[in-house]
Protein backbone atom coordinates (compact mmCIF):
# COMPACT_ATOMS: atom_id res chain seq x y z
CA UNK A 1 0.00 0.00 0.00
CA UNK A 2 1.47 3.37 -0.72
CA UNK A 3 1.43 5.80 2.20
CA UNK A 4 3.59 8.66 0.40
CA UNK A 5 5.29 8.89 3.50
CA UNK A 6 9.11 8.37 3.71
CA UNK A 7 11.06 5.57 5.18
CA UNK A 8 13.81 6.30 7.54
CA UNK A 9 15.85 3.18 8.97
CA UNK A 10 12.97 0.94 10.01
CA UNK A 11 10.24 3.79 10.74
CA UNK A 12 8.14 5.97 8.30
CA UNK A 13 8.03 9.44 8.87
CA UNK A 14 6.15 12.44 6.96
CA UNK A 15 7.53 15.61 8.78
CA UNK A 16 7.67 17.79 5.59
CA UNK A 17 4.45 20.20 4.48
CA UNK A 18 5.85 19.78 0.76
CA UNK A 19 3.45 17.24 -1.21
CA UNK A 20 3.60 16.26 -4.98
CA UNK A 21 1.76 13.07 -6.81
CA UNK A 22 2.64 10.97 -9.67
CA UNK A 23 0.57 11.32 -12.81
CA UNK A 24 -0.72 8.65 -15.23
CA UNK A 25 0.42 9.81 -18.70
CA UNK A 26 -1.85 6.69 -19.93
CA UNK A 27 -4.63 8.36 -18.89
CA UNK A 28 -3.82 11.83 -18.23
CA UNK A 29 -4.72 12.26 -15.19
CA UNK A 30 -3.30 12.08 -10.96
CA UNK A 31 -2.64 8.85 -9.07
CA UNK A 32 -4.57 8.86 -6.14
CA UNK A 33 -1.63 9.04 -3.75
CA UNK A 34 0.46 11.84 -2.68
CA UNK A 35 4.18 11.53 -1.47
CA UNK A 36 5.90 14.21 1.16
CA UNK A 37 8.83 15.50 0.42
CA UNK A 38 11.84 14.91 3.04
CA UNK A 39 12.61 17.33 5.35
CA UNK A 40 16.31 18.45 5.98
CA UNK A 41 15.79 16.78 9.20
CA UNK A 42 14.58 13.84 7.82
CA UNK A 43 17.77 13.59 5.33
CA UNK A 44 19.95 13.93 7.96
CA UNK A 45 18.37 11.10 10.24
CA UNK A 46 18.73 8.72 7.25
CA UNK A 47 22.22 9.34 6.35
CA UNK A 48 23.27 9.13 9.91
CA UNK A 49 21.66 5.50 10.18
CA UNK A 50 23.33 4.46 7.30
CA UNK A 51 26.59 5.91 8.42
CA UNK A 52 26.08 4.20 11.32
CA UNK A 53 24.85 0.77 9.67
CA UNK A 54 28.13 0.39 7.13
CA UNK A 55 30.56 -0.21 9.40
CA UNK A 56 28.55 -3.40 10.70
CA UNK A 57 27.10 -4.41 7.62
CA UNK A 58 30.88 -4.79 5.68
CA UNK A 59 31.36 -7.55 8.28
CA UNK A 60 28.61 -9.33 7.65
CA UNK A 61 29.42 -12.88 5.61
CA UNK A 62 28.91 -13.05 1.89
CA UNK A 63 26.26 -15.37 2.78
CA UNK A 64 24.00 -13.70 4.96
CA UNK A 65 23.92 -10.59 2.63
CA UNK A 66 22.90 -13.24 0.04
CA UNK A 67 20.00 -14.18 2.26
CA UNK A 68 19.40 -10.59 3.15
CA UNK A 69 19.06 -9.75 -0.33
CA UNK A 70 17.07 -12.94 -1.54
CA UNK A 71 14.64 -11.51 1.39
CA UNK A 72 14.30 -8.15 -0.23
CA UNK A 73 13.10 -10.01 -3.47
CA UNK A 74 11.20 -12.07 -1.52
CA UNK A 75 8.87 -9.33 -0.01
CA UNK A 76 8.92 -7.72 -3.55
CA UNK A 77 7.76 -10.22 -4.92
CA UNK A 78 4.60 -11.28 -2.16
CA UNK A 79 3.47 -7.32 -3.51
CA UNK A 80 1.82 -9.45 -6.64
CA UNK A 81 -0.16 -6.84 -8.78
CA UNK A 82 -0.21 -4.19 -6.90
CA UNK A 83 3.06 -3.36 -7.68
CA UNK A 84 2.68 -3.94 -11.41
CA UNK A 85 -1.01 -1.93 -10.73
CA UNK A 86 1.07 0.97 -9.81
CA UNK A 87 4.11 0.03 -12.36
CA UNK A 88 1.35 0.67 -15.01
CA UNK A 89 -0.64 3.76 -13.68
CA UNK A 90 3.04 5.90 -12.99
CA UNK A 91 4.30 4.82 -16.45
CA UNK A 92 1.27 4.69 -18.67
CA UNK A 93 3.57 1.39 -20.13
CA UNK A 94 1.98 -2.17 -19.80
CA UNK A 95 2.34 -4.84 -17.18
CA UNK A 96 4.32 -7.02 -19.72
CA UNK A 97 7.23 -4.65 -20.10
Amino acid sequence: MITGMNYIGNKKSAAGEVLFSSFNPKTNSRTPWDFTEATTDEINEAVKLAQNAFPVYREVSPEIRADFLRQIATEIENLGDTLIDTYVAETGLSDGR
